[in-house]
């Protein structure tokens, strides 16, 4: 069973990765541990987002099942509220033993969870994986 511990790694690892990654895509990244609805702030010439990063660190396996999946859960901590447009521009969903990023803007974010099968080319999050492009627009 996972610790508090052990989450808060989980969640730091994969927002200071999403900040790397934003970094080499020429953004200039300011964590911010203490907003409540976002976690990095990003700016690029004009544009500027306000990124939520959501972490898993393996694929869990069902039982009786040979496949994993990733389960991201997109809502406010302790909550079954969804992020908005007034919270956050961007969430990005990591899935770290694969290094794996979703790039998804928050009006499309209307599930409460998101799963993703490493090496699955389908699926709601299929079109926004390594989709840094989504930031440009």
């Amino acid at each position: 069973m996972a610790t508090a511990t052990d989450n808060f790694r989980v969640s730091a690892a994969g927002e200071y990765l999403t900040a790397a990654e934003l970094s080499i895509r020429g953004w200039q990244v300011c964590t911010s541990p203490h907003q409540p609805s976002f976690d990095i702030a990003a700016v690029k010439g004009e544009k500027f987002h306000r990124v939520q990063v959501k972490t898993a660190a393996r694929p869990i396996v069902d039982k009786g099942k040979n496949v994993g999946r990733y389960q991201f859960a997109c809502k406010h901590r302790g909550t079954d509220t969804t992020y908005t447009k007034q919270d956050c521009d961007i969430i990005v969903f990591v899935g770290l033993e694969h290094r794996a990023f979703f790039v998804l803007p928050v009006k499309y974010a209307t599930a409460v969870k998101y799963n993703w099968a490493p090496g699955s080319t389908d699926g709601v999050l299929a079109p926004y994986f390594m989709a840094w492009g989504q930031l440009e627009k």
